[in-house]
């Protein structure tokens, strides 16, 4: 097993709050601690590896479950790759749509904050009349 990590450690090593070590291993999204004589949660090395591809995996926009999805994949290596493709792209696309719904937000707020110069009265200001009507 090699050096056996508690569950701080781990965080520690992951740089990860130790109750986020837990929720994932409740999720399933690591692998089930095997427990010290005194009953201590312990962890093999791999596990950091597998904590940092699901905190980098979520850093991509993946919602934990399909994180679980993407590990479930990961642990048969000889499937065909087209179900991590068809994520990937399924992503891409919600990113992309969020990256319009930015464009257009930004737009707006932007119209308002040409309108408000700060010298004004919040009467006089009319951006808070601007958010009613929107």
């Amino acid at each position: 097993m090699g050096k056996a990590l508690t569950r701080s450690q781990l965080a520690q090593r992951a740089r990860v709050n130790p109750a986020t070590v837990r929720y994932y291993e409740g999720k399933g999204l690591l692998p089930k601690a095997l427990r010290s004589p005194a009953g201590y949660r312990l962890f093999t090395e791999s596990t950091i590896r597998q904590l940092t591809l699901v905190k980098r995996v979520q850093a991509l926009g993946f919602t934990l479950s399909e994180i679980g999805e993407l590990l479930a994949l990961r642990s048969a290596p000889e499937r065909d790759c087209s179900a991590i493709c068809c994520q990937v792209r399924q992503k891409l696309a919600v990113i992309d749509q969020r990256i319009v719904d930015l464009k257009t937000i930004r737009k707006a707020l932007a119209r308002m904050a040409e309108n408000c110069d700060g010298k004004r009265t919040v009467r006089e200001c009319g951006v808070l009349e601007a958010l009613e009507d929107d």
